[in-house]
């Protein structure tokens, strides 16, 4: 998707992935194919930006942004075992290990900036 000169795009982590261990990526760019780093710990609508990487600036120097937003996808079919150890991992889940470090608004806002 294109808004003014900045190029907008999804790139979809699993469940694991994106939250609890870092992971790696491979999105399209007017470049081509990059791979992107995530870090552990990655929100679901947290947004990358990529400076400069978007569409040239009409009658003018420089080049837009490449905005990428995390979409985080939730397994939907789990296996009995599976479940035992989400289950386990529950139990000795404690509020710290879901610290939030900055709200959704603030992701949004500064992305924009």
């Amino acid at each position: 998707m294109r808004e003014g000169d900045d190029v907008y795009s999804t790139v979809d982590l699993t469940d694991d992935r994106g939250r609890a261990r870092h992971a790696r990526a491979t999105i399209s760019t007017l470049e081509g194919e990059e791979e992107l780093e995530f870090e552990a710990g990655t929100q679901p609508g947290a947004v990358r930006v990529l400076r400069g990487r978007g569409m040239p600036v009409l009658q003018g120097f420089g080049r837009g942004d490449h905005r990428v937003l995390v979409n985080v996808v939730v397994p939907r079919q789990l296996t009995e075992e599976q479940r035992r150890l989400l289950g386990e991992f529950e139990q000795t889940a404690s509020e710290e290990t879901y610290q939030p470090d900055e709200g959704f608004f603030e992701k949004l806002k500064s992305a924009f900036r």
